[in-house]
């Protein structure tokens, strides 16, 4: 009988772990939507960092060691990658690689499992075809 009770609470807990972050709290999740017109290719990139890869990062975000991430801080944080991030991304047309221009980006932090934080990064990207 205890052992059938240890089973249900065991399952009943990742049950319940699953529901909070469905790919884990290590997960790192990047979502890119390509919407191919006649003279530009725009693009939506989503980064979305879970709990633990969010916590790595507190550190470097939080530059006044408040150990809180103001508003200020994610969008200091934000331009620092931006360049770095998009000359990571390779776009193609014919062989040929495309420059990727950022037109909007946003940062913000979501509450995940536990109440910990996770990191979210969305960017409009634009690039031009040639005629």
């Amino acid at each position: 009988m205890k052992l059938k009770l240890y089973i249900l609470i065991a399952t009943l807990f990742l049950a319940i772990s699953a529901s909070a972050h469905p790919l884990g709290n290590f997960s790192v999740n990047q979502y890119s939507r390509l919407e191919v017109e006649k003279s530009q290719i725009k693009i939506r990139q989503v980064l979305d960092l879970a709990e633990i890869p969010t916590f790595q990062l507190q550190s470097e975000i939080d530059t006044d060691k408040n150990e809180t991430l103001s508003e200020a801080e994610l969008n200091a944080y934000l331009e620092k990658i931006t360049p770095e991030y998009l000359a990571k991304l390779l776009l193609k047309v014919n062989e040929q690689p495309l420059e990727i221009n950022a037109t909007a980006k946003n940062i913000s932090l979501q509450t995940g499992a536990g109440n910990l934080p996770t990191l979210r990064l969305e960017f409009n990207l634009l690039s031009s075809l040639a005629n």
